[in-house]
């Protein structure tokens, strides 16, 4: 078992409920101040702490998942895989056309 990978998932779910209380706290309050009940406003804190969860596993994914320099040398390599492939089939149609001119010049 991954202690690290346990202890950070233990910690995800408590910053999640702090935040959700505190969204609540502050639409609550806000509801009050404008004469709203407050349990009609408590959907709206679901659905915040839902998009703001996503919101954060999108961010963490898109860190852990950055290019790297390595990154860049492999599409260098295939850049350069590319070109040499080009290079080949330039050669051979050379070749097809020095071979057709051969025939068709008498000599």
């Amino acid at each position: 078992m991954n202690v690290d990978a346990v202890l950070e998932g233990i910690d995800d779910i408590a910053k999640a409920q702090l935040r959700e209380e505190v969204y609540k706290a502050i639409l609550e309050a806000a509801a009050k101040s404008v004469g709203v009940a407050a349990e009609t406003v408590f959907p709206i804190v679901k659905v915040a702490t839902i998009t703001h969860d996503l919101y954060l596993s999108v961010k963490k994914a898109r860190e852990h998942y950055r290019r790297e320099s390595v990154d860049d040398m492999l599409d260098f390599s295939r850049q350069v895989h590319a070109e040499n492939e080009t290079v080949e089939k330039d050669e051979e149609l050379f070749r097809t056309l020095r071979e057709s001119l051969a025939h068709e010049v008498p000599k």
